[in-house]
C-alpha cells in the first residue's frame, strides 16, 4: 500500500501507482481541501485502488474513502472500518482492541521519506509484535526487504510514495 507524501502532488502518481500494480493508497494529504481531495478518492477508485484516508486530510471521514487511517492516539477512535498506524506493542494492543482492520508498524527500518522519531525495531522484533495479524511493515521499504519479510511470513508492507521512480513501485507491489 502507497502513503501519499503529503505534499499535495498525490493527483500526479495515482496513475503511476496504478499502472505498476499497487492495490491501494493512503490519503495524507493535510493541506488539502476536502474537495479536491473527495476528488482525489473518486480518480483512485476509478483506477481500482482500495483507498483510505487518514485523518490527517481535512474531513477524512467525510471523503467516502474504503476506510480510514487513524494515528497511534488513544483518544481518536471510530466505528468505521479503519486501519491505525503503530509503533510498539502497546499501539497494537489499542489497534486490536479498537477494532482495527489492520495497522502499519514503524519503523522497521530507518525511514527513507522522513526523520525516524524512534529506533527501528528491526524484523524480528517486527515480525514478532505482527504475529499472524493483518500487520503493514513501514519504514525504510524496499522490495528485497519486503520480499524477505513476505518470505518470513508477514502480512505485507508501506512506503511513502515520495522520490521512489514507478519502477519501483512496481517492484514492491509485485512482492506484495
Amino acid at each position: 500500500m502507497a502513503i501519499s507524501p503529503g505534499d499535495g502532488v498525490a493527483r500526479g502518481w495515482l496513475e503511476a501507482l496504478a499502472g505498476a500494480g499497487v492495490p491501494g493508497v493512503v490519503l495524507r494529504e493535510p493541506g488539502m481541501v476536502a474537495d479536491e481531495a473527495r476528488g482525489l478518492v473518486d480518480r483512485a477508485r476509478a483506477l481500482g485502488l482500495f483507498v483510505v484516508a487518514h485523518t490527517k486530510t481535512p474531513d477524512a471521514h467525510l471523503l467516502g474513502a474504503d476506510a480510514l487511517h487513524l494515528p497511534d492516539d488513544p483518544h481518536q477512535a471510530t466505528a468505521v472500518a479503519h486501519g491505525r498506524s503503530c509503533h510498539d506493542a502497546n499501539g497494537l494492543q489499542r489497534a486490536w482492541a479498537d477494532g482495527a482492520g489492520y495497522a502499519f508498524l514503524s519503523p522497521v527500518w530507518a525511514p527513507t521519506s522522513k526523520r525516524a522519531v524512534s529506533a527501528p525495531l528491526g524484523v524480528d522484533r517486527f515480525l514478532a509484535l505482527a504475529g499472524d495479524r493483518p500487520v503493514l511493515a513501514l519504514g525504510g521499504i524496499t522490495a528485497l526487504r519486503l520480499a524477505d519479510l513476505r518470505r518470513r511470513g508477514a502480512y505485507g508492507g508501506a512506503f511513502v510514495a515520495t522520490g521512489l521512480d514507478p519502477t519501483r513501485w512496481r517492484a514492491l507491489a509485485e512482492v506484495g
